[in-house]
């Protein structure tokens, strides 16, 4: 069974999909207090790339997405 934090997540995502200024909105970050809740609407971003194989090496997402800011994307 679902969390109600996850489920109340799931509610407001849908309904900031059905409002135009925040149709395109995800919940993020929530604080769910005894009186009060407020959410954070965040934007999902897609990075465009391709998949590499580095010789069995991890590679660490963020220096991949600074290196893409960067210019210096392979």
């Amino acid at each position: 069974m679902k969390q109600i934090t996850a489920i109340i997540r799931d509610a407001v995502t849908e309904l900031a999909g059905r409002n135009a200024r925040t149709a395109n909105k995800v919940a993020g970050e929530m604080f769910l207090g005894p009186d009060l809740l407020v959410v954070r609407l965040v934007e999902p971003k897609v990075i465009e790339g391709r998949w590499e194989n580095v010789d069995g090496r991890t590679a660490d997402i963020f220096d991949l997405m600074d290196d893409y800011q960067a210019g210096r994307a392979k």
